[in-house]
């Protein structure tokens, strides 16, 4: 594939190029067994789960935390119990921010490897077949279908009244219209509509789409 070949700013056809890939026939085994060995395949990578206790510890480890109980302990030595009250809010607000942002991404990374141990169809060798998620290798044509959750980022080359649920990934509310058409280069990845991202689920309609990345790419 060709690595300067950016899905979103480029026509499915080109896409389908870029990859080495004739939609209408799918992958050959050769091919995909190439594509593995090259690329690996569609799993992230395991991390052993997360202590929450070594989480919250973590939101005090900094340079600007120990300035801060610095001046705390400076405040309440000189009798400035209110500058004292507010510099410890101020850290119990930011510790519990970033403790419960830290656990949110710890969870969802666990959620996006569960994805592994879900069914894909896919079309490979001009057959329609259902795989593990974990075996999609790029340039897999896919087969979406309503209430799919997609399992690797994935390029539209075919839609019909398709939308995908972004919430997660972009905080949009609303499902995310889709179709095949090409988008600028530097167009934000909430309005990346010809694209597929890993995680999201598909609301409605049907379509087909070409893998771009997969695993921890």
């Amino acid at each position: 594939m060709a690595t300067s070949c950016i899905p979103h700013s480029r026509t499915a056809a080109e896409v389908a190029k870029a990859h080495g890939i004739d939609p209408a026939r799918g992958l050959s085994a050769e091919e995909i067994v190439d594509r593995r060995n090259r690329h690996g395949g569609n799993i992230l990578k395991a991390h052993p789960p997360a202590n929450p206790l070594w989480v919250l510890l973590k939101q005090f480890m900094s340079p600007v935390v120990y300035l801060l109980l610095g001046a705390a302990g400076f405040a309440l030595l000189i009798g400035q119990t209110t500058e004292f009250i507010a510099i410890l809010a101020v850290l119990v607000i930011n510790a519990g921010i970033g403790f419960i942002t830290e656990l949110r991404a710890v969870r969802s990374m666990e959620a996006l490897r569960q994805l592994a141990t879900r069914s894909v169809v896919v079309r490979r060798e001009s057959r329609i077949e259902t795989i593990p998620a974990e075996q999609l290798v790029r340039g897999d044509i896919v087969i979406i279908d309503a209430g799919d959750v997609i399992a690797a980022d994935m390029r539209i080359i075919s839609s019909a009244n398709l939308a995908s649920d972004e919430s997660a990934l972009t905080g949009e509310s609303l499902p995310v219209a889709k179709d095949a058409e090409l988008v600028a280069p530097d167009t934000l990845l909430a309005d990346r509509t010809c694209m597929l991202f890993k995680g999201c689920a598909i609301t409605r309609g049907t379509g087909e789409a070409i893998v771009t990345g997969t695993g921890m790419d």
